[in-house]
């Protein structure tokens, strides 16, 4: 695993171990989202955070929390802390018997409601929280090799068969139940 990244907004997604996020709520489960957010954290803990415009996109609707989608980095300090309480927690993995040695590494990541538009977020009907129940996604992980920048393994939840992971056509279907 490499990842030199020490501070938000690196470009962590540059030759370094990294899993990344791409989320975006829906109105329709055949909408390709336009705008998404791309959350990328390393094994290092450094996040880099970022609402996307892709053209690639068949809708349009802004999900950002303002309504109003400008694409670029959303706004962070330190290694890791962004808007709304969002920390990403990264534990790296190794054996009992050998604990310098990292074999891999965890994430826990919670994006928090308050990124989107207030219609996409849960509210309260007759007493029971009721969710947005269409979203699209995808999760990519990136993983290099003997600290060599040429032996990378690329993974995803919902393979893009392409180079890029940036094709909304490809994001998974997420249902919040």
């Amino acid at each position: 695993m490499i990842s030199p990244y020490t501070t938000c907004n690196s470009e962590v997604f540059v030759s370094s171990s990294v899993l990344e996020t791409f989320i975006a709520p829906v109105d329709d489960l055949n909408d390709d989202p336009q705008w998404y957010y791309e959350l990328d954290v390393s094994p290092s803990g450094a996040m880099w955070g970022g609402l996307s415009n892709n053209t690639l996109g068949n809708s349009s609707k802004c999900i950002a929390s303002d309504g109003v989608c400008v694409e670029g980095l959303l706004s962070c300090s330190g290694l890791n802390e962004f808007e709304h309480g969002m920390i990403p927690v990264v534990q790296n993995l190794s054996h009992s018997d050998t604990p310098d040695e990292v074999f891999g590494w965890m994430l826990d990541l919670t994006i928090p409601w308050e990124f989107f538009a207030e219609e996409y977020r849960p509210k309260l009907v007759d007493g029971e929280l009721v969710y947005h129940d269409k979203w699209r996604a995808n999760f990519y992980r990136y993983d290099y090799f003997n600290n060599n920048t040429f032996d990378f393994e690329l993974t995803a939840w919902s393979p893009t068969h392409d180079p890029s992971f940036h094709i909304p056509s490809k994001f998974g279907l997420v249902n919040l139940i």
